[in-house]
């Protein structure tokens, strides 16, 4: 069975493009968006990746889709993927759909100190 991560969603499915009015994009740019955002939450990047990790996905197009990505804009007048000026490309629904790596970092620690000290509490309570 397939563990999920907790409170981490990404729309794993080139349907929920047809539903938004105005995008009319390419099969295999959706294509790309997809891997994009499955490699974004195993990079645990906040959504941005370089031209390299895209590169990685192993898409021969890529460059022709990403170029696609950042022209289609969205009901609300936004692209799937923006460029930032050094040269990386976020995915500016990201942070709607996923915890930020520094709020997720900061939860796990808040969790850790919490079963921490249940440990210490379970102990001095066995050494009595």
């Amino acid at each position: 069975m397939a563990r999920t991560a907790a409170r981490i969603y990404v729309p794993l499915d080139a349907v929920f493009f047809e539903r938004r009015p105005g995008v009319d994009m390419s099969e295999q740019a959706q294509n790309l968006y997809l891997r994009m955002c499955a490699k974004a939450k195993m990079l645990d990047c906040n959504g941005a990746l370089s031209a390299k990790q895209i590169g990685s996905l192993g898409l021969t197009t890529w460059r022709k889709r990403l170029t696609e990505l950042l022209t289609v804009v969205d009901e609300d007048g936004k692209p799937p993927v923006t460029e930032r000026d050094d040269g990386t490309y976020y995915i500016t629904g990201w942070l709607n759909w996923n915890e930020s790596s520094e709020a997720r970092a900061d939860r796990l620690a808040k969790d850790r100190e919490k079963k921490a000290k249940y440990r210490e509490q379970r102990e001095a309570e066995g050494d009595n």
